[in-house]
Formats: structure tokens, sequence, C-alpha cells
């Protein structure tokens, strides 16, 4: 399911959030956010319907998406399409690199924690790899964890595919993030 990059600008205030850079992530949360940030904030899309797919992908792409702006929060999501494709080694050389090219944009950089599926063999490495991100996160004072995993952890959130959210999934998953997010506007 694809995703666009995302950029919540402020009427009033000089805040600018960059909240997402994921998968269906996005299109579940975004009817959520926008409802939520409606009076605060203006939705600008920069007609960048694409998948952001794997940290591999993202790190060719991550300078474009970001442009020369500078946020005060960027939210950013890896993790099921990577736990197809690398090591714990890879994901975590691949985050360390995509943390490099964000933090010129960003003051606060959120780590989104990947959601457990209904696969035990991509759990186990989402499991590890979400790990990785909480150790991330806890070295570097500018890196916040949004645990997701803990908050969807409810198996009837998901969708019949097992991966995808239903809308009380995404809601939960959304008000969660925008807890993250007002408390480090």
């Amino acid at each position: 399911m694809p995703s666009h990059v995302n950029i919540l600008r402020p009427i009033s205030r000089n805040h600018s959030i960059l909240p997402k850079v994921s998968t269906s992530f996005q299109f579940g949360n975004d009817k959520t956010l926008l409802l939520y940030f409606n009076n605060n904030y203006v939705y600008i899309d920069h007609g960048m319907a694409e998948n952001c797919q794997d940290t591999s992908y993202s790190l060719q792409n991550i300078e474009h998406w970001l442009g020369k702006n500078k946020f005060d929060i960027v939210h950013a999501n890896w993790g099921i399409w990577d736990s197809t494709r690398f090591s714990a080694i890879q994901y975590k050389n691949n985050i360390q690199q995509l943390i490099y090219k964000i933090k010129p944009h960003a003051r606060i950089i959120i780590l989104a924690t990947t959601t457990l599926t209904n696969d035990p063999n991509k759990n186990n490495k989402i499991i590890e790899f979400n790990s990785i991100l909480k150790e991330i996160s806890n070295k570097d004072d500018h890196i916040i964890l949004n645990d997701l995993n803990k908050v969807a952890i409810n198996k009837s959130l998901l969708l019949k595919d097992g991966t995808h959210f239903n809308d009380e999934g995404y809601d939960t998953l959304a008000k969660q993030t925008i807890n993250l997010l007002l408390n480090n506007i």
C-alpha cells in the first residue's frame, strides 16, 4: 500500500512536523491526525504518492523527500519490508544512516516501532528490529521511540491480511502518535 511524505505546517506557531515516512501506517493515520490537528496545522501534500518501502530504498530517497526543509519533528517507521530483506546488522546500519541524513532537518526524530503481524517468521525479526530502535533511541537525546507495537498488541485491530489495521486499529495508532507529538512540540 503506497504512502505519501506529508508535512503539517502551523497556522499560528513556528512548528512543522513531517509526521511519517512509512508505508500503510500513513494512509490509515492521516484521517485521524488531520482531524486532530485541523485547527492548528495546514496539511500540505507534496504529491509524492510513493511507498517508502525498506530502509535501503529510503536511504536512496530521503534527501529528496526532506528537501532543504527544517522540521521540529520527523516521525519515521521502517521494519515490515526490512523484515523479509535484511539482517539485524544491516537494518541497524541502515537506520543509523537514515538518522544521520535526517538529523540536519529535524530537531527531534521519532522512530516508531513496527507492529507485529500474524506471521511468526516476520515477528521474530520485527521484535529484533524493535529492540534495535529502542537501543538507538536510548543513546540519543534527539531520538524518541514511539512504541506503536505496545498499543497495537490486540490482534482484533488487524485486518484479515494480518499486517494492516482496521479503522479502530489506525485510530489507536494515531492517538498514540498524537500524544507523542503534542508532548514533544
